[in-house]
Parts: structure tokens; sequence; C-alpha cells
């Protein structure tokens, strides 16, 4: 019996040392802090159709904190298997970015809460640097949504993916009526990648309907939209492009006037503003710099402005750019850029809409 105590006294001193070794093994949740700052100095150029006293060219300095400064905290569980994404943007405001969470089941993830997805979020063209003040890609050859509240399933298995999100739809207003979506913002995307080629082509559709309008008009309107991405990758040379067309491209897209929406006729139908467009930036790295040219094209018709006394339905924009981002420490980027935005005319009156050019760098500090 006194061999058995003692056997039991050493048995329980081995547990009782090993149990600190075995939780200090044990996984435990983790949290990853991240942040960026986004500086830009440069100069912008506006024309005379551009500027607000409209007899006289004008050329301004800038110095400007960029709005997509953030401070970001991802949280994952043990077993991987559950995540929490926020993210806050930084500028004179604190504004919300990302606030999601997720959970993987096998090649499944189900995500909700306020982020974007594969609907022109997929190779965002990170050479371009928005080194202006509001001036980027997103409506001269990029379409992409603002971050929305949303569901999403996401499944992957190798080189493939299929995406499906129902998400908050853009506010659309009409006089005197109670708008409402009977289904929400739908968006689908399918990608196919490889680490020389990828893509990943999506369709965006929604419906407004409303009750109590005025009489005679249409009671509803649709916003859809088709994005086609592509990157390309053959050792320092990368290609990254899009095509894009869509219908009221001014109903939820960044970067697109509401006036680019649905045109009311005079039989009370609405007539959709059509839009087609893309971008493509090629780009050869050098060592630490990476040297980036680009060029974004979009086009905009619709039949109804003739009805209300335009000279033109259809208009079209373009902007030509160089980048060049040199990587001076792997936690800070500066990013000099040329941008040179081209108005098009007129639909109104067919008369030139102005250009504009903006020299400038952007200082990005990240981690």
């Amino acid at each position: 019996m006194k061999k058995f105590f003692v056997l039991a006294l050493a048995l329980a001193a081995l547990v009782a040392m090993s149990a600190p070794v075995m939780a200090a093994e044990a996984p435990a949740p983790s949290i990853v802090l991240g942040a960026r700052v986004n500086q830009t100095f440069g100069y912008q150029n506006k024309s005379k159709e551009l500027t607000t006293n409209g007899q006289d060219d004008i050329t301004k300095s800038f110095v400007d904190l960029q709005g997509n400064s953030y401070f970001r905290a991802k949280f994952t569980s043990a077993d991987k298997k559950v995540g929490v994404h926020t993210e806050i943007g930084l500028k004179s405001t604190v504004g919300m970015r990302h606030v999601y969470g997720w959970y993987k089941m096998g090649n499944c993830k189900f995500l909700a809460g306020n982020t974007d997805n594969w609907a022109g979020a997929p190779y965002w063209n990170y050479h371009k640097a928005n080194a202006a003040p509001g001036g980027d890609l997103l409506g001269w050859g990029k379409m992409w949504a603002p971050r929305r509240p949303q569901v999403q399933l996401t499944w992957s298995s190798g080189n493939f993916g299929l995406q499906f999100a129902l998400e908050k739809a853009a506010e659309v207003d009409v006089p005197f009526a109670d708008v409402y979506n009977k289904i929400p913002r739908a968006t689908l995307g399918f990608q196919f990648k490889t680490a020389s080629f990828s893509t990943t082509p999506s369709v965006n559709f929604a419906r407004y309907d409303w009750e109590g309008g005025p009489i005679g008009i249409d009671e509803n309107v649709e916003a859809w939209a088709f994005i086609l991405p592509v990157q390309v990758n053959a050792g320092a040379f990368k290609v990254i492009a899009e095509l894009h067309y869509a219908s009221n491209p001014g109903v939820g897209w960044s970067g697109y006037s509401a006036d680019l929406g649905p045109q009311l006729k005079d039989d009370g139908s609405f007539e959709a503003t059509t839009n087609y467009g893309g971008y493509v930036d090629a780009s050869y790295k050098v060592g630490a710099l990476r040297i980036a040219l680009g060029f974004g094209y979009e086009h905009f018709a619709n039949d109804a402005w003739k009805d209300y006394g335009f000279k033109e339905d259809s208009f079209s924009r373009q902007l030509f750019y160089l980048s060049l981002p040199y990587t001076v420490h792997k936690n800070f980027i500066m990013y000099p850029e040329f941008n040179y935005l081209n108005h098009g005319d007129s639909p109104v009156d067919g008369d030139d809409q102005g250009n504009e050019w903006v020299l400038g760098i952007l200082f990005r500090f990240i981690f």
C-alpha cells in the first residue's frame, strides 16, 4: 500500500509539472494589429472649364492625409475557423472601412459584416497610389462599390473559387414615395487563379421598387454591372486590366455621378444610362523600383438626354498616368506619380469639359 501511495504522489507531481508545459503548447487565439498612413504632396492644374471662376486655369499645391489611412485589428480563433476583421479610416474624422466576422467550413467561408467583395475588388491597382486630391481610377476605368453591410459565402478549391453575396443597396430617393428592395443587392463572382494568370469575373444586380410616387411613371428601376478583371505575371513584368459594362453606374458605384443613373422620359418610363470602360496598367520591376504606365477609359450613353434638349446622347473621358513606386523599406514606400485626365465633351452642348494634370508623391507607411 505504501508503494502505491508513493507511486500516486509521483504521478501527481509529474502531471503538475507538465501542466504548464501543455498549457504553453496549446494553441491560442491570435490578435494581429496593423496600420497605414498615406500622406500626399504635389501640384494640381485645372483648365478653366473646371475652375469656379471659369475664366482662367489654376495650379494649386496640396498636402493631404488620405482618407484611406487606417488602423486595423484582426482576431482569429485558436482553431483558425472563426475570425473578426476591424479597420477604421483615419483622416480628419474616423470612419468605418471593414467590420466583419467570418467562419470557415472546409472549402467554404461564410462572412457577415461591412466590407467589399469580388465585384471590382480583386487586383486593385496598387501601382497607382491616388497621389491626387480625390483622383484615382474609380469612375475612370475601374468599377468598385463602396464597402457595405452584407452576407457572403465563398467556396474555393485549388485554382478555382465561387462567391455569392447579398448586400445593402445604395440609397435611391423618389419624391413622396416609399422606396424598397424586394431582394437585397446581389453579387455573383467566379475566380480562376494561378501564379502567372488570374481573373475574377463578377455580375452585380439591384432593383428598386416604390409605392406612392408620382402617378403615371414606372414604379421600379434596375442597376447592374458585369466586371472582368485580369492579372498577368511574367517575372518582373506585370499587367493588370479590367473591362466592364454597366447599366446605371450612378446607382451604387464609386466615382460615378448620380446623373449617370436612370433618366425619366416623357412617357413616364425610365431610360437606363449605359456605360462601358476599363483600364490597363503595364509595369516592370527594376530592383526596388517599379515603372507603371496606365490608361483608363469610360463611355456613357442615354437616349433620353436628347429628349432633355442635350446636343449629344453620349460622351467619354480618359485618364493617362505614370507611377513609379519605390520601396525604401518594407514598411515605407514612395509613389511619385503623374496623371492627366481628359473630361471629354459635354453631352449638353458639345463643349469641352476641360482637363487636369496632377504631379505628386504619396508617402506610404504600412505595418
